[in-house]
Formats: structure tokens, C-alpha cells, sequence
């Protein structure tokens, strides 16, 4: 087992399996900042593409026949207001996790990696 010392930590959200029936589980997803905070000692995972995936696509109606899921990123206004100058760089991250994930909002992820590509030159340079 490796140890390691964490030093900033973000929640972008947070994914919990629920129960809708006896057989029926159900992924409560809330994006932003979450009403719970870590303990000491907590253990971190990485998320898998699926699960990367399950927590970015949303769905505003509960009926099933006119479901229509979107791309949603409630979470980025949040790491904006951040004074931290390594969040640009893990927003592109994330949006290059998603481009892979969400090949069909690719026009909509490269203005996204675009605008924060320039920040991240202003911010240097300024």
C-alpha cells in the first residue's frame, strides 16, 4: 500500500448507489459542491470512463419515454473562482477525459478547451 500526503483536494460532486426498490438500484449523481467534507484518512479512487461518464450525463425528466440526457458540467463554475493556478490545467484535463467520452459535444468541449488554453496564457503572461 502506498501513502501519500495530500496537500488540495476539490469534490466536484458526488455519486452515491441508492435503492429505488428491493431490485432496483439507482446512481443519485449531484454535481458542485458537496454538504459533506472528507475525514482524516479518507481513501480516494480514480473514477473508471464509465463511471466519469455516468456522473457528466444528466437527464431533467423522471419519464423515461421523453428522457433526454445531456452533457453537464455544473461543477466548473465552482474550480473557475478557485485561486489556484494548476486548475486550468486540470479543467483541460477533464475535458480531454470528456472529449473521448462525449464525441458528439466535441464543437461544444473545444470552445470550452479553447477559452480556458487562453486564460491559462493571459494568467502567465499577465
Amino acid at each position: 500500500m502506498t501513502r501519500a500526503v495530500l496537500v488540495h483536494v476539490i469534490m466536484l460532486g458526488t455519486m452515491e448507489q441508492c435503492r429505488v426498490s428491493d431490485c432496483i438500484p439507482k446512481t443519485r449523481i449531484v454535481q458542485g459542491v458537496p454538504a459533506d467534507s472528507l475525514e482524516l484518512d479518507s481513501s480516494v479512487e480514480t473514477m473508471t470512463d464509465e463511471e466519469v461518464h455516468l456522473f457528466h450525463l444528466f437527464s431533467d425528466q423522471e419519464d423515461a419515454e421523453n428522457r433526454s440526457a445531456y452533457l453537464h458540467l455544473g461543477y466548473l463554475a465552482h474550480m473557475i473562482t478557485q485561486q489556484n493556478s494548476l486548475l486550468p490545467l486540470a479543467i483541460l484535463r477533464i475535458l480531454d477525459q470528456l472529449e473521448q467520452l462525449f464525441p458528439q459535444q466535441l464543437a461544444l468541449l473545444s470552445i470550452l478547451k479553447r477559452n480556458f488554453a487562453w486564460r491559462m496564457k493571459v494568467q502567465t503572461t499577465g
